[in-house]
């Protein structure tokens, strides 16, 4: 019986294609979809007894549950580890690259990427062998097989524990879709650009067993740039599930309500003339992604709140979240914008599973005291923070930095002493005696739950912000299941039992990588999503933040395994393995973006950064400039809204609450940003009337008053004295240029920054001192006079070292300050070498050694010293050189 052709209908965004889809998915049909989030949002629209699917929900459905469950991603990365150690054999092709933390799970991809393409280990091993004739790589065959027996030890670590991973699923779904038996009739796919060989397969499989298909699939063929990648798709449909019946809707961007995005979508990567942008399109460039976040924030207030646009109306786009999470949940936060972050937030950065973590530091790490105090000031232990200030400030004054008993001898002073904190030391250290036996991993990971239960942490959680107390209960009930996933992990790994230091070192570490879901607001809000998860929908608004170079569209670069020729090499091997090459990921990023900046009916907003985040300087996508060529230059071009880092109060027009309207008024009535009079005192009136208490009278706050004068002649004497003789520093000066208010406290106030660990200003210092107090010691033992360096001058800056490293270094981890000890004795033998070889040289010794203490003399002009009447001499002594004359070495004066 011929199979009934396969009904593609085709068309660019705006043509109609999800709303068909939806409109025909009745019962007995079937929409497949690309994510879990966009079923979600089509299962309400769907007619009674249709459905919506993922291919994954789908493979699920077809296969049942079957005898082996899906690993977790915990447990794959154990089974992927495990596979590399025991198939790279010392001295084989990755011998070297195995080791390595990223070698693994980069391994793990490309074996799904495998998986998706429908191979097995013995076809890659036949292609590998056949294309290997025509790879330019001599081992490339070798490397092949490398990557062949670990997939086949990964596959079989699986099957020995019952699981499979989410690729088996489908291959077995492929197997078992002829004999299953639904009542699903017909299967419409929409949303994608691409399918994978084993997606295709699935559709193939539904087919043969009498289901019907229909594809919809977002291309236009007068466009063959912007749609290369769905040109390839469209290609592999008609190979492997021909007939098809291809249909062009007719409809174009019908939802688009402005002429400059219908122009926009028109002529994306294409040829165009120029036309008028009306307001629809706007640019941002913000200084650095804070205030990126603000300037959108700031329009999302004013679109909501003065035109009237529903929050729900409106969507923010990156192209992906990761990191993003803390930054954008924070500033709407501010803005008092609710939205729901369609991503997965870090486990670390949440403060309940945050402030586990800083207990299990502290009692890994011998109870620091960063992390000790970060603990007693935490609101969700509930402690008096006027005890947690008096334990920090003892501790600052008494140099403590750690060490368990140390703390307790703290917490027994009188002032302490039967407290609540010096009770909460104690139930600390009773926690920590029952961490420290040796016990499963199973035992390891329930004390920990336990440990936070004990101490109200979970229950503080509860007790606050109901929004806040939501996020909480989310965080912790993902980490108590990575907890039990790593438990079960550890339990594989050690086979019995093993020390709480190890198994809570790997529960730091997957907490530290684990994410979270947010749970999203209850009433209406503005969504955070991801550039693929914006697909399929529409909205008023749309704001594309991140459009950097490398952020959007993402570099394209070689595979690490295998190159774009190698695949090539493998395809054309037969056998039916064919791997995407790197080079079409171009493709997809310029379909995704034209999917994005097309979801929005009136207004869009592309945003983009000077710097990043780490504070580089960042340049803005290429993608637009293809946004600009469109539209016409100078007047008509889109308008771009610059903000610098100087734009600290926002223009009045864009001020939004109490706080940005109270910062222009009193930048106005500085003389800093100065405002019409009418405008002013409206803003004024604003204020007053939303807070009475504080800006009732703002103008007579903010006047100027007259400064005191200093009435003892004695006083101002020695004011007007200070002044005249004050010499600056560079070091000074550079510091007053950066921050005028940093160098008022360091310099005026004397406020040092209290550091937990040594760092290199410490070892600066350590050095300093020592070779003062040896050439203290030198000058002393020889009347003022000089001479060379003793024969033991080594060893005596060794023990002047060891005398002066407790002073100067203070850090809680002991391997720390022996390894800034061992530094620090190499750099003083290298300072005695280098005197020697100068003094061979020069005859000279050093007097002020702070000159003497830089570079090796090996080339001109490498140091300064001091002539007989303290006059700085420039000394040129070029290696290999005689030492010269006095006389000569004084003509080399310098300034």
């Amino acid at each position: 019986m011929p199979l009934a052709p396969v009904q593609v209908r085709l068309g660019p965004a705006g043509s109609g294609k999800t709303r068909g889809a939806l409109r025909r998915c009745g019962s007995g049909c079937c929409l497949v979809v690309p994510s879990e989030s966009a079923a979600a949002l089509s299962r309400p629209q769907l007619a009674e007894g249709g459905c919506a699917h993922t291919f994954r929900s789908l493979a699920e459905a077809i296969t049942g549950p079957g005898a082996r469950q899906i690993a977790s991603p915990a447990l794959r990365a154990f089974f992927l580890r495990e596979a590399v150690r025991q198939s790279v054999a010392p001295g084989s092709y990755f011998a070297a690259a195995a080791p390595r933390p990223g070698f693994a799970p980069a391994v793990g991809d490309l074996i799904r990427e495998f998986k998706q393409a429908g191979a097995t280990p013995v076809a890659f091993r036949a292609a590998a062998s056949r294309a290997a004739a025509v790879v330019e790589d001599p081992r490339f065959a070798e490397k092949c097989e490398s990557l062949a027996d670990i997939w086949t030890t990964y596959d079989e670590l699986l099957s020995r524990h019952h699981l499979r991973d989410t690729d088996d699923l489908l291959a077995e779904a492929i197997e078992q879709a002829g004999a299953w038996r639904s009542s699903l009739h017909t299967f419409l796919v929409d949303g994608f650009t691409a399918f994978t060989p084993q997606q295709i397969g699935l559709l193939a499989a539904l087919r043969a067993a009498g289901a019907a298909l229909e594809i919809y699939l977002t291309h236009d063929p007068e466009r063959p740039v912007l749609f290369a990648r769905s040109t390839r798709t469209l290609e592999d449909l008609r190979a492997h599930l021909a007939p098809l019946e291809e249909c062009v809707l007719p409809e174009r961007a019908y939802h688009l309500k402005s002429p400059s995005l219908r122009h926009l979508e028109r002529h994306l990567f294409a040829p165009a003339d120029p036309v008028a942008c009306d307001e629809s399109i706007t640019l941002f460039e913000a200084p650095d992604p804070v205030m990126e976040a603000e300037m959108v924030a700031r329009a999302i207030h004013r679109l909501h709140h003065q035109e009237g646009v529903p929050l729900e109306r409106i969507a923010i786009v990156q192209r992906r979240l990761d990191g993003a999470a803390t930054l954008l949940l924070s500033t709407f936060a501010r803005y008092e914008i609710p939205v729901a972050f369609h991503a997965g937030v870090p486990l670390a950065e949440n403060p309940l599973v945050s402030l586990v973590a800083s207990l299990l530091r502290l009692f890994l790490e011998d109870w620091p005291r960063a992390e000790l105090v970060r603990c007693a000031r935490s609101s969700y232990f509930g402690l008096p923070p006027e005890e947690a200030d008096h334990l920090e400030r003892l501790a600052i004054a008494r140099g403590v930095r750690g060490d368990r008993e140390t703390w307790f001898q703290l917490a027994d002073r009188p002032e302490l002493s039967g407290g609540r904190l010096s009770q909460w030391l104690g139930r600390l250290r009773h926690w920590q005696q029952r961490l420290d036996r040796q016990a499963t991993p199973m035992v390891h990971a329930k004390l920990i739950a336990q440990t936070a239960g004990h101490f109200g942490l979970t229950r503080a959680a509860k007790e606050g912000d109901p929004l806040l107390a939501g996020q909480d209960e989310r965080a912790w009930d993902s980490a108590c299941s990575l907890l039990r996933e790593i438990a079960h992990v550890e339990n594989l790994a050690s086979a019995g039992e093993t020390t709480f230091a190890t198994f809570a070192g790997a529960v730091l570490a997957g907490w530290q990588s684990g994410l979270f879901t947010v749970p999203p607001p209850a009433g209406a809000h503005v969504e955070i999503l991801e550039a693929f998860d914006a697909r399929q929908q529409e909205f008023e608004a749309v704001f594309l933040m991140g459009l950097n170079e490398r952020v959007f569209p993402r570099v394209v670069a070689d595979n690490p395994f295998l190159r774009d020729d190698e695949r090539q090499a493998l395809a054309a091997a037969g056998g039916g393995l064919r791997l995407d090459r790197q080079v079409e990921r171009a493709d997809e990023e310029r379909v995704l973006f034209y999917r994005v900046i097309t979801a929005p009916q009136r207004k869009l907003v592309c945003t983009y950064t000077r710097t990043g985040a780490d504070g580089r300087q960042a340049l803005s996508s290429y993608y637009l400039e293809k946004v600009r060529g469109v539209f016409a230059t100078g007047e008509g071009a889109p308008v771009t809204v610059t903000r610098t880092l100087a734009d600290v109060v926002p223009d009045p027009d864009e001020a939004v609450g109490v706080r940005e309207r109270a910062l222009c008024a009193s930048a106005a009535l500085a003389g800093h940003r100065p405002l019409p009079d009418e405008k002013l005192a409206v803003l004024l009136a604003t204020l007053a009337a939303e807070k009475p208490v504080l800006f009732t009278d703002l103008r007579d706050f903010l006047r100027v008053r007259p400064g005191h004068d200093l009435a003892s002649p004695r006083l101002r004497a020695w004011a007007r004295q200070q002044v005249s003789s004050r010499a600056f520093s560079a070091s000074e000066l550079e510091a007053y240029l950066a921050c005028p208010h940093r160098h008022f406290l360091g310099y005026q106030l004397r406020l040092q920054e209290i550091t937990e660990e040594a760092g290199a200003a410490d070892i600066g210092s350590l050095l300093h001192a020592v070779l003062r107090t040896f050439f203290a010691n030198r000058r002393a033992e020889a009347n003022g006079s000089t001479a060379p360096l003793p024969e033991d001058a080594a060893d005596q800056l060794a023990a002047i070292l060891d005398e002066l490293l407790s002073d100067y270094i203070s850090d809680p981890r002991p391997s720390r300050v022996q390894m800034i000890r061992h530094a620090a004795r190499e750099y003083l033998a290298r300072f005695v070498e280098q005197e020697r070889q100068y003094f061979a040289r020069t005859g000279l010794v050093p007097t002020h050694f702070e000159l003497a203490f830089g570079p090796q003399p090996d080339h001109e002009g490498d140091r300064l010293d001091a002539g007989s009447l303290a006059t700085p001499l420039r000394i040129s002594a070029p290696a290999g050189s005689d030492a010269p004359a006095a006389e000569a070495l004084g003509e080399s004066l310098a300034a």
